[in-house]
Formats: structure tokens, C-alpha cells, sequence
């Protein structure tokens, strides 16, 4: 992918985000214009913000609470969390 493919995909990318849901498959349609792997890419990326959404608009009380659980319901209590260098073991 050259530089301006990337800048023209980042660019639609963008605009994708900005309209409904319901109506991006419209828009999809229009800027793609026929080109299968332009609009696979941007559907993927979509996708992937999704995802990413979905992951870090979950409240911290809700992720502290699922490892609590896990510690204390002794099944995973004695498996080791990791984060980067750092080691996290249950007490």
C-alpha cells in the first residue's frame, strides 16, 4: 500500500465513523466503487473499532470485579496475572 492509499483509506476510514451504523453499507458501496479489497479493508477496520470499543468502554468496576471473582472463586486463584515486566500473584 502506497502513502496515499493509506492517507485516501485513513481518510474514508474516517467518514465511515462519522455515519450510522444502519447507513455505512450505503456509504461503503459509493466509495468503493466496485473495489472488492477497499471495501474489505474498511469493513475490517470498522470491525476491529468495534471490537476496540466494546473492550475499553467497559466500566473499571466491572473488570475489577471479574478478577476478584476469579481469584476468589478458586479455580484461576492460582494463576499468575502479567502485565508487560510486571507479575501479579493472588495473596
Amino acid at each position: 500500500m502506497t502513502p496515499a492509499q493509506y492517507e485516501h483509506l485513513t481518510e474514508l476510514f474516517h467518514a465511515a465513523l462519522e455515519i450510522a451504523p444502519d447507513d455505512r453499507g450505503a456509504f461503503l458501496d459509493q466509495v468503493s466503487a466496485g473495489d472488492a479489497a477497499l471495501r474489505a479493508e474498511l469493513e475490517s477496520l470498522l470491525v476491529a473499532h468495534q471490537q476496540r470499543a466494546a473492550y475499553t468502554e467497559r466500566p473499571l468496576e466491572d473488570i475489577a470485579a471479574g478478577l476478584f471473582l476469579a481469584q476468589h472463586d478458586g479455580g484461576a486463584a492460582s494463576v499468575p496475572l502479567t502485565c508487560s515486566q510486571y507479575s501479579y500473584r493472588p495473596l
